[in-house]
């Protein structure tokens, strides 16, 4: 159920740049492309050469729980002629190699706000120098005159509009490389716990979580208990009735392009 992303700033309305579209995985612009660097030829492992220099590249990410994933990417990037080295880190170490420019590739996300930021991650101060979140190193005068204009811009109209042609500046750079998103939360709970009508925000993360009061609706947890049929549920549990599973769907701030 996962989507594409497809581009570095989604699901932020007139912000978003729908005109994009991510790069598709195509083995012949990439046999093109890597010919024209000079890397036309494959090693015996099947990983393109240039004289003594390999195609090969190190992905640094944090948690295991994405290695299966990379282990695909690993597989993929193989049948274009790329060595995908992945180097798991604990999250610390991750992220110290990251923000100081140690890196090569990075698989990773940053979080963000109710409208998307630039400034930090693409202008060129933040270039070139550790400990800054300019990690692909980006100093191009369009994207710093973008960015700035962007950053202090008053009109809402008018940052929509500079927010899309960043994003466009963005994807033609293509040192940003669209993965996956998750537009979605699934939980499961018991039927004692009960939720409104209006199930979440356009924002929610989460809907049970006590103490998320920004994204979840269920702050105050225990006003939203039914006593009664908690202790029915537990009634029939204990003796041995089957209760039917029932499936809620709610697509109300589904995207749908």
């Amino acid at each position: 159920d996962y989507q594409r992303l497809t581009s570095y700033a989604d699901g932020f309305g007139e912000y978003s740049n729908l005109d994009i579209k991510p790069y598709l995985f195509d083995l012949n612009k990439a046999d093109g492309y890597f010919s024209q660097a000079g890397f036309s030829e494959r090693g015996p492992d099947g990983i393109r050469i240039n004289g003594k220099q390999r195609l090969s590249f190190s992905v640094t990410y944090s948690q295991s729980t994405h290695t299966e994933r990379l282990v695909v990417l690993k597989q993929e990037a193989k049948k274009s002629g790329i060595e995908i080295v992945l180097q798991l880190l604990d999250g610390a170490s991750a992220y110290k190699n990251v923000i100081e420019k140690k890196h090569e590739i990075a698989f990773m996300g940053f979080g963000g706000g109710v409208n998307p930021q630039y400034w930090a991650a693409w202008h060129s101060d933040n270039a070139n120098k550790p400990q800054t979140n300019n990690i692909t190193n980006t100093a191009d005068p369009l994207m710093d005159e973008l960015t700035t204009a962007y950053k202090f811009g008053t009109s809402t109209a008018q940052r929509q509009k500079l927010s899309r042609q960043i994003l466009q500046l963005i994807h033609d750079n293509a040192a940003f490389i669209p993965m996956y998103k998750v537009p979605y939360i699934r939980l499961a709970y018991w039927k004692w716990m009960k939720l409104p009508d209006h199930h979440g925000t356009k924002r929610s993360e989460t809907l049970f979580e006590p103490f998320n009061s920004e994204n979840g609706v269920h702050f105050g947890a225990i006003s939203w208990i039914d006593v009664a049929a908690k202790q029915a549920t537990k009634d029939a549990l204990s003796n041995g009735e089957v209760l039917e599973a029932v499936t809620i769907i709610n697509t109300t701030y589904k995207v749908i392009k």
